[in-house]
């Protein structure tokens, strides 16, 4: 395309309203413009560019900004400079160029005054094939939009969400079931009693495709041995003496379209073990008494606080189940180790409680410390019947350590430091020049362990740190130098 003249340029005037935009804003503005936009001074170095610029010439703005355009031609970055002409004809100039990174652009530049009477050259530039242009820079604005609402919904879960995973090794849990929550494969939860295997399963199914099904939870060692198979297949009518005249519809039937979550796996007996894993397999069921085959669309969790490898050793578990279940193993840990989730998880309890029973209570800072440094043998289930307990039966509004000793709650973790048996403290050396005995080295080794945990209890709080073992400060600090 030929150069061609066209308009005379419009200095800047003095009759212009202010911006009251800060040049922070007006950058921010000029780099979201679609066009590609550089400024040259009357030497013709750059003294501005915009973010398309950068991406249309295949420079950095850093390295743009501050280049000679005769420079930026010789490096072959473009393949001639019509912005120059614009100074020759001090008018607004047309044309083509191609840069080094294969855009072939149309190019507008005009000359503008400032008010000092200096000339500057403005330049935009768009592809020649705008429309595909446009749509790409529509496209990359839609990719960081999804990102950003993917990030906000994330945050909004984790605000809401009635599963607490607050402490490292949860948030590690869900990190690693995030991908698996949305397939249909089958989940088995493993952990020690009461540490929320059905709250998992719960969360896992609320955030599956299947969600808009209520799952199905079936406790496997409340159902007696002779009715397991009824109540998992169902039956027809008259199927049996005692039958239902209008027949049963079994869980799998039940479920159907949705979650069955299977807690207590391993107290089922093995023939319903048997019949179970044709379910998995086959996804058809038969009600006793019945012989039609009716097709099941569900997914299975299961969950076990026993160890279901040493149960397949013993012969009291299928072999072939247990791998069938073990496609999505999850191991949930229990409370003691998962401590920064205690109090999150004892305000969520009172918080449910104070709503239930029309009550304001809070624990104190006292109480929390207690709730921290107890080990909680019945983890999260026992921690939710301390807190209901506490809702219940203490009589002020502010629970205290008091409330905490009355229902029997004592600090039960071991984190306080026992003095040095004389014989060991013997056999240090007076000096410090000698070599500590091996009884004292592994002492040590002891003590200071036990000062880690305790420090990593108390959130890094050397002063708090230090009355939970029931030591000065200053020895806490000699005990972490070791």
């Amino acid at each position: 395309m030929d150069e061609k003249k066209t308009m005379p340029d419009d200095s800047l005037r003095d009759d212009e309203p202010e911006c009251s935009l800060n040049q922070s804003m007006l950058l921010q503005i000029l780099d979201s413009t679609f066009m590609n936009l550089y400024v040259l001074d009357e030497q013709g170095v750059v003294v501005y560019a915009n973010r398309g610029s950068e991406e249309v010439l295949g420079v950095p703005k850093r390295k743009l900004i501050g280049s000679h355009t005769a420079d930026l031609v010789k490096q072959k970055v473009i393949d001639q400079s019509v912005s120059m002409r614009a100074f020759e004809s001090d008018d607004v100039t047309v044309g083509e160029l191609k840069t080094q990174v294969g855009y072939n652009l149309l190019i507008v530049s005009k000359v503008i005054r400032s008010k000092d009477g200096k000339r500057y050259v403005v330049t935009n530039s768009s592809v020649d094939t705008s429309m595909e242009y446009v749509m790409a820079m529509l496209e990359k604005e839609r990719r960081k939009r999804k990102i950003y609402q993917s990030a906000l919904q994330y945050f909004k879960e984790s605000l809401v969400d009635p599963f607490v995973a607050a402490s490292p090794p949860m948030q590690r849990l869900l990190a690693r079931m995030r991908p698996a929550v949305a397939t249909d494969s089958t989940v088995l939860l493993c952990g020690e009693s009461g540490v929320g295997k059905d709250t998992l399963a719960n969360y896992i199914h609320d955030h599956s495709p299947r969600s808009g099904e209520p799952i199905i939870a079936i406790n496997c060692a409340s159902i007696p041995n002779d009715l397991a198979e009824s109540e998992f297949f169902g039956y027809e009518k008259g199927a049996f003496t005692g039958a239902s005249l209008q027949g049963k519809i079994g869980f799998f039937e039940m479920a159907n379209n949705s979650t069955l979550f299977l807690d207590e796996i391993g107290e089922l007996p093995l023939i319903i073990q048997a019949k179970l894993l044709r379910v998995i397999e086959d996804r058809v069921v038969k009600r006793i008494g019945g012989q039609k085959e009716i097709c099941v669309n569900l997914r299975i969790i299961a969950a076990t606080n026993q160890n279901l490898q040493q149960m397949v050793q013993d012969k009291t578990f299928r072999e072939d189940l247990y791998h069938r279940l073990n496609v999505l193993p999850f191991t949930i840990p229990p409370l003691r180790e998962r401590k920064e989730d205690i109090i999150p998880l004892a305000k969520r309890f009172l918080e449910g409680f104070n709503k239930r029973y029309n009550m304001a209570k809070v624990f104190s800072d006292a109480a929390y410390e207690i709730l921290l440094s107890y080990r909680w043998p019945g983890n999260v289930r026992e921690l939710r019947n301390v807190v209901e307990r506490l809702s219940i039966m203490t009589p002020d509004a502010v629970i205290t350590p008091a409330d905490l000793t009355q229902i029997g709650l004592h600090q039960t973790d071991d984190s306080a430091l026992p003095a040095m048996p004389a014989h060991v403290e013997q056999s240090l050396p007076s000096d410090g020049d000698g070599k500590l005995s091996p009884l004292a080295m592994e002492y040590r080794a002891a003590e200071r362990e036990r000062v880690m945990r305790a420090l990593l209890t108390n959130n890094g709080n050397k002063t708090k740190t230090a009355k939970a073992l029931g030591v000065s400060k200053g020895k806490l600090y000699r005990l972490l130098e070791g």
